[in-house]
């Protein structure tokens, strides 16, 4: 599996685990704490796993 695809799927589950627990939340499935831990983990992978392949051409070959 390409690096590239690996970082956009790290990336989306991440962005789920920022999405889903508000979700959770909203209906009162998850409470404030559980939310705030699942969200900041989320944030964290988001940011650091994004810039890599965001902006980025699929069909480019990378230069390594």
């Amino acid at each position: 599996m390409n690096t590239s695809y690996t970082l956009k799927l790290v990336s989306w589950i991440c962005l789920a685990l920022v999405l889903v627990p508000s979700v959770l939340a909203a209906s009162g499935i998850l409470g404030l704490g559980s939310i705030k831990i699942v969200a900041l983990i989320g944030t964290i992978g988001w940011f650091a796993t994004t810039p890599f392949w965001l902006g980025k051409d699929p069909d480019e070959p990378s230069a390594q």
